[in-house]
């Protein structure tokens, strides 16, 4: 009788009753009875006809009873029982049974939480026959459970977010790439020596040019764990590198976890650089805020000043619209005295050329004075020859022109005063001519000044027009300006306590700034951490 490892050549004649099996099996020799029943491990014999239990070792029974809280069955009944307690489809295994050939099979059966690995064999008689199905089985409930927490463990390393690698450590071939890794690696294909679907069994010297540095601290296990930062193409990878141990602390392998870092990196230089900018502009806006305090002290010390300077403007100004009214005023009067000047201007003229006609009908009537005073020295003239030439007529007749001769010696008088008369009259006449003429001249001058002196006026009455609009214009701008520094005065006042706020505002500024420069130096201390995060 015989345990087939080959059933297959065993013939698949029709199975006997129980009464057959039982004796084939009867017919083992007591040694082979006695090496299964102390055999360290598990046999159980069933036969062909109802697939009952015929025989169970000791071990067999002993291990049932560890487990005996999940069997259907107590293990002191296990023999006599039905295969098919043990399955929740029995007809299956039934078929599988039935045909030799089906042998040897291996099956992992699971039984109220207890995993069982069977391997089923055929039992053959000295002919060949197939009698009996034996099945060798063993408690696998830890290594199930050990190899389920493992593909857990596996699953989990999959479906981290993390890239994982793991590789040997005789030729640092890569045992195990998770599908992170898989997934992070693709858009990078074209950095790498070789697709990334082959990566598996590679070297890790694929990742470096210059890989005899990583393979002399790799072969070192104090080295480790590592971390370093790697250059791929125009991306970073940041590398931690830790040892995997047995029990035994011998290293077994090393598992690499890693990440690209480029826009990290990139962060960090912009961090970098943000965090200068911050520095510088936190110092130019401390000089500036510095400066606006000093600016706002000088603008308070000015605007007090202007205050000052404009409240006398404004007074000064209220003084000049007063001077300017009165000259208004002023100009008024001196308009209307030009006005009245002019008005007499224009009697004198009229008044000149009337005695100009008057004084040249004197100049005309002397004139006449004098042809007539001519006339009558021409008359005297004669009456003086005639009374000479009557004294000489007298003289002749002696006695009787005596009394002739008187008369005519009285009339010689008379002709002589006469003349000398006339003479006077004619010296007045040419006096009075001199003098009208004089007077005609000066009149005619005075006329021609006084037309000049209109004139005069006239401009003057114009210019004091204008003067007169000018000033208007000087009074409404001085009022004007008058309000404007009454504005100047409130405005400065508005002025001052901006001037104040300014300052106050300088003030907070450099008290931000202070809070700006500190929260500088905390962007670079921040930025050294996340540096030295990043190399670890």
């Amino acid at each position: 009788m015989t345990s087939g490892a080959t059933a297959r050549s065993a013939r698949p004649l029709a199975p006997r009753n129980l009464d057959q099996t039982a004796q084939a099996t009867a017919e083992w020799t007591p040694d082979f009875q006695q090496l299964l029943e102390d055999a360290p491990f598990n046999v159980m014999i069933c036969d062909l006809i109802d697939f009952q239990i015929i025989y169970a070792n000791k071990a067999t029974l002993t291990t049932l009873r560890s487990i005996e809280h999940v069997l259907p069955i107590r293990a002191d009944d296990l023999v006599g029982a039905s295969i098919d307690v043990f399955h929740k489809a029995p007809a299956h295994q039934r078929r599988m049974l039935a045909d030799p050939r089906n042998l040897p099979h291996k099956a992992t059966i699971e039984i109220g939480g207890e995993h069982l690995d069977l391997l089923v064999s055929a039992v053959l008689d000295d002919q060949g026959r197939y009698v009996a199905a034996m099945t060798t089985w063993s408690l696998q409930t830890e290594r199930v459970k050990a190899e389920r927490d493992n593909q857990r463990l596996l699953q989990m390393l999959d479906d981290m977010p993390l890239n994982v690698m793991l590789c040997e450590p005789e030729e640092l071939r890569l045992t195990y790439v998770n599908r992170r890794s898989i997934e992070t690696l693709r858009p990078l294909q074209h950095l790498l020596p070789i697709p990334v679907d082959q990566m598996l069994g590679q070297s890790i010297d694929i990742f470096h040019k210059h890989p005899e540095h990583q393979r002399r601290m790799l072969a070192d296990p104090r080295s480790l764990p590592h971390r370093a930062m790697i250059q791929l193409g125009d991306q970073k990878l940041d590398l931690n590198i830790a040892a995997v141990k047995n029990p035994e602390g011998r290293m077994t392998g090393m598992m690499l976890t890693w990440g690209v870092v480029t826009e990290q990196a990139r962060f960090i230089d912009r961090v970098n650089d943000f965090s200068q900018d911050v520095a510088g502009a936190a110092a130019a806006l401390s000089s500036m805020a510095q400066g606006m305090a000093a600016s706002a002290e000088e603008t308070n010390s000015q605007s007090s000043a202007v205050a000052v300077a404009s409240d006398e403007a404004s007074s000064n100004v209220q003084t000049v619209a007063a001077a300017a009214e009165e000259l208004s005023a002023s100009i008024q009067e001196i308009t209307r005295q030009v006005e009245q000047s002019s008005s007499i201007s224009r009697l004198a003229v009229e008044e000149a050329l009337s005695t100009d006609e008057t004084m040249r009908g004197l100049a005309d009537s002397a004139e006449r004075v004098g042809e007539v005073v001519g006339l009558i020295q021409e008359i005297a003239a004669q009456t003086k020859l005639l009374a000479l030439n009557a004294t000489i007529e007298s003289a002749r007749a002696g006695e009787a022109g005596k009394g002739f001769a008187v008369v005519a010696s009285e009339v010689k008088n008379l002709a002589d005063q006469t003349a000398r008369a006339t003479k006077q009259i004619a010296d007045q006449v040419n006096s009075i001519q001199k003098a009208s003429h004089a007077a005609v001249s000066a009149i005619e001058s005075i006329r021609r000044t006084i037309e000049r002196a209109s004139e005069a006026s006239s401009a003057i009455a114009s210019a004091v027009e204008e003067q007169g609009a000018a000033t208007q214009e000087i009074t409404r701008n001085v009022q004007e300006a008058a309000m404007g520094t009454r504005e100047v005065s409130a405005n400065i006042v508005a002025v001052t306590a901006a001037a104040s706020d300014n300052a106050q505002a300088a003030t907070d500024m450099l008290s931000a700034t202070a809070a700006l420069t500190e929260k500088a130096r905390e962007l670079d201390t921040l930025r050294a951490e996340i540096e030295s995060f990043m190399r670890g």
